[in-house]
Formats: structure tokens, C-alpha cells, sequence
């Protein structure tokens, strides 16, 4: 059997990973939550304290006022979200603005002048925000974790 390494540590790990969590030599890591998990209570808190220290609370914020935004039914209701959250996230200048692709705005902004307001209105930004957030905050939240910034210090 090949030596596996450690994705948090790069030491030889003992025993193969599980898909739920990872198995390390790193005594302070084993078990680290998922993405989703840390989504969760209790570590949600812990996320967004890191996320305030990396300047990029507003990435969560605009995935969780999506995902409301996707579960809201009344047409009226979800216009006014939509507002809200392209006035807040998306609109160039905006208080929390992503700075995200401009042709990805675009294509929002004109489904919203043009009264498209399905809950995928907002998809391929909220992919490309949940992938940032999974691939490259999550990981660098727990590579402080595993500098000895236990996810009890955030």
C-alpha cells in the first residue's frame, strides 16, 4: 500500500481517509469537520470570526441570503430579495461588493430587468462562491487551525 500524506500536515497518515472525515497523525486536527458541517452550530461562529479576520465575511452572507432567496416563494417577496442582494453583493461599488465576473452580473442584472425572478437566479454565482469558500477559505481556516489556532480560539 502507498503512504498516504496527510492533507493538513503532509505526514504519513496510518490510516486511509474515510469520505466523512480525515484521518491524520495531526493529534489536534482528527476529526476536522467538512465544509458543511462547519455551516453548522457550533463551529459557524468559528468560520465567520475567521472569515471577519480575513476580510471576506460578506462571501457567506451572500451564499446564505441566496439560499433564502431560493426557498421563498411569493414572487413579490423574492423580487425584493433579489434587490437586496444585488444592491448589497453584486452592484458595482456596493457596500459588501464580491467583485465578481462582470458577465456573470450582467446576465443577473438582466434577468432582473427583464422580471426573471427564479429561485436559479443567482446559481452560477453562488457555485462559484461555494467554491471559493469550500476550496480556498475553508482550507486556509484550517490550515490556521493547524498552526495551532484550535477552531475554539475563533
Amino acid at each position: 500500500m502507498a503512504e498516504m500524506l496527510c492533507p493538513l500536515c503532509f505526514r504519513a497518515e496510518q490510516d486511509e481517509p474515510s469520505p466523512s472525515k480525515i484521518q491524520t497523525n495531526c493529534e489536534a486536527i482528527s476529526p476536522v469537520p467538512s465544509f458543511l458541517e462547519v455551516r453548522r452550530d457550533p463551529y459557524l461562529a468559528q468560520f465567520k470570526e475567521f472569515l471577519v479576520d480575513f476580510h471576506c465575511l460578506e462571501f457567506l452572507e451572500f451564499l446564505e441570503s441566496v439560499e433564502i432567496y431560493e426557498e421563498i416563494i411569493d414572487t413579490e417577496e423574492r423580487e425584493r430579495q433579489a434587490n437586496k442582494i444585488f444592491e448589497t453583493f453584486l452592484r458595482e461599488g456596493a457596500e459588501n461588493d464580491l467583485s465578481m465576473e462582470e458577465l456573470l452580473v450582467s446576465r443577473v442584472r438582466k434577468r432582473m430587468d427583464d422580471g426573471e425572478f427564479e429561485p436559479d437566479l443567482f446559481r452560477p454565482l453562488k457555485n462559484i462562491v461555494v467554491y471559493l469558500l469550500e476550496n480556498d477559505k475553508y482550507t486556509l481556516f484550517l490550515s490556521e487551525r493547524n498552526r495551532g489556532k484550535d477552531l475554539e480560539d475563533y
